[in-house]
């Protein structure tokens, strides 16, 4: 990973090592990019001088590119963000950002989901609801004292391990079904016409 990191820092520091392992004979089967927060937060400080939700997209576009052209026919999944999180002293609450956060972070996100409709079934859009959020801090196993777990960092943006631990639950049980639901197209003849055997009279 690369701490800090926008798309476009994924895409230099990290394609490398998916070639690497490509030309070990080890390409990956699955490739997961947790991007757009970074993103967010330099578009949020700066709005004037950082890039905008299009050019997220664009950069985003690049970065799958890279990512298939070293790993042909692997899975690429872009999670959601879990925004729901977010602290109250977190930067992007601040007015009159707040009013608009859902609206802001929904547009990042949505070219996630853009990018999984353009390109699928090769790459996969996992979302994340207010309800699962609210999930993990109703998880009795993590209320201590009475107290709501906290699933955000010091920095009141990123998520810290706990939260990580849920995400990452969260986007495995998705993966595992979407690759169940699309084996089971495969091995649909409704799906597939050519494998239907006409009668003959």
């Amino acid at each position: 990973g690369v701490d800090g990191g926008t798309v476009n820092d994924i895409r230099k520091y990290c394609i490398g090592v998916i070639k690497e392992e490509a030309d070990k004979g080890h390409a990956p089967d699955i490739v997961v990019v947790l991007c757009g927060m970074n993103d967010l937060k330099k578009f949020v400080a700066n709005p004037l001088k950082s890039n905008s939700a299009g050019d997220f997209q664009n950069d985003l576009l690049a970065l799958i590119a890279d990512i298939r052209k070293n790993a042909p026919g692997c899975k690429i999944i872009l999670p959601s963000m879990p925004v729901q999180t977010f602290r109250r002293n977190s930067m992007m609450n601040i007015f009159p950002l707040a009013l608009f956060l859902d609206t802001v972070v929904s547009l990042w996100d949505s070219q996630k989901k853009i990018m999984a409709e353009m390109l699928s079934p090769d790459v996969i859009y996992t979302q994340l609801s207010a309800a699962d959020i609210f999930d993990w801090y109703s998880n009795k196993v993590d209320v201590q004292d009475g107290e709501l777990p906290l699933l955000i960092s010091a920095d009141g943006i990123h998520p810290n391990r706990r939260c990580y631990a849920y995400w990452a639950k969260a986007v495995g049980n998705q993966i595992c079904e979407q690759i169940m639901f699309d084996a089971k197209n495969d091995e649909s003849p409704e799906e597939h016409p050519s494998s239907i055997v006409p009668r003959t009279s």
